[in-house]
């Protein structure tokens, strides 16, 4: 008789033992499961997060003016005029910004002295403008009954622009030589460059 109640007090106890055992891994497996939802929701998370921010590249214009004309062949008898008259260390220097009409080379030249009231070495001033001026802002300045707009140049003169059937021309100091834009918004750290030509008379 106490034979078979120790039987029994053992089959309990081991009941018992087994029953906490399942019962503690039952818990590890819940809290594995729980790191494991804990990381995936992490991870969830931070994708989009990351995924929004955006590396936009600041640019930032080293070449000033007289780099920017310097840097085309086609424009080296007008870089040489603007060294010739001292214009150059103003287009470095002076505060700015400007926007610079540069000539063409050759015949060009020549056509700009002509329509030039400047009859010295400094008849590039009346190509320069104190401003920052792109197509778009000269297109701007154009009102719905006139396209056209006027620019005081550097040397007090002025610049007439006009547009007809999509191309910019240009007027200067009221003379009959006409200009056209031959290339547009060269933009420097200190204005913008545009290059025009001479119609041939």
């Amino acid at each position: 008789m106490k034979t078979k109640n120790y039987v029994n007090i053992a089959l309990l106890f081991g009941l018992l033992c087994l029953t906490i055992l399942v019962g503690c891994k039952q818990d590890a497996t819940n809290s594995v499961n729980q790191e494991a939802t804990l990381v995936n929701f992490t991870d969830t998370i931070a994708t989009p997060i990351a995924a929004t921010i955006i590396d936009i590249p600041v640019v930032v214009l080293k070449d000033n003016l007289i780099d920017r004309i310097s840097q085309r062949a086609q424009l080296s008898q007008f870089a040489h005029a603007l060294k010739a008259s001292a214009l150059d260390s103003v287009l470095k220097v002076e505060e700015g910004p400007f926007t610079v009409f540069a000539v063409l080379n050759e015949q060009e030249i020549a056509a700009a002295k002509q329509s030039s009231t400047q009859k010295s070495e400094t008849w590039p001033a009346s190509y320069i403008v104190k401003g920052a001026y792109s197509t778009p802002d000269i297109y701007k300045g154009f009102s719905s009954l006139m396209p056209q707009t006027t620019f005081k140049t550097y040397d007090q003169k002025q610049i007439t622009i006009y547009s007809l059937r999509d191309t910019l021309f240009f007027k200067f100091n009221a003379e009959k030589r006409t200009a056209y834009l031959y290339a547009s918004d060269l933009y420097a750290s200190n204005g913008v460059v545009h290059i025009i030509k001479f119609l041939a008379d």
